[in-house]
């Protein structure tokens, strides 16, 4: 995406007669981002890099608007962009129930009519690969449900770079679909 805005530029300028500056503007989850293409003071034609009101590196901005929100380098760069910004406050770090910690994996029993479901938390080990090439690609834990009912396995699992059921209502909905007298 930004080698496109990039390219997009470059040829807006070349074909500018006064060769003035250059700029792409736009949204991602309400921040302005803003590449601009321009002289420097040493008359080099560079592109400079804004998320917000913050100017930053291109490996930096790519980063910060990658489109692949699981990333921990991304979260962690947003979250560090917030403090900065002042749009939220330094809180400690607390430390994450690990899924299935003390040896069991989290279960939620759901009941639909005269039967019983239950919900059982997975984690999927996945492979992140940075689209924008920005890192190597990572190893991280995605969590996840898997549902079970009176006859063993009903659906879960990792479908389509995401779990099927990402969240207990997902799960519901799904069931609920299923099986509509309850």
């Amino acid at each position: 995406m930004l080698d496109d805005v990039e390219k997009q530029l470059r040829q807006r300028f070349e074909l500018s007669e006064a060769r003035t500056e250059q700029v792409h503007e736009s949204l991602l989850d309400d921040v302005l981002t803003r590449v601009s293409l321009k002289f420097n003071r040493q008359g080099k034609l560079v592109f400079r890099y804004w998320f917000g009101d913050s100017r930053v590196s291109r490996g930096t901005f790519q980063t910060l608007t990658c489109a692949e929100a699981r990333c921990p380098r991304r979260q962690a760069l947003r979250q560090q962009w917030l403090i900065h910004s002042g749009l939220v406050k330094p809180t400690r770090a607390t430390p994450s129930r690990p899924c299935g910690s003390g040896g069991w994996a989290a279960e939620e029993q759901i009941q639909l009519a005269n039967q019983t479901f239950v919900a059982r938390e997975a984690l999927f080990s996945v492979t992140l690969k940075c689209s924008h090439e920005v890192h190597e690609p990572l190893r991280i834990n995605v969590k996840g449900w898997d549902v079970f009912g009176p006859d063993g396995y009903q659906a879960g699992g990792w479908v389509e770079n995401a779990p099927m059921f990402e969240t207990l209502e997902q799960v519901r909905a799904w069931l609920q679909a299923r099986h509509p007298m309850a």
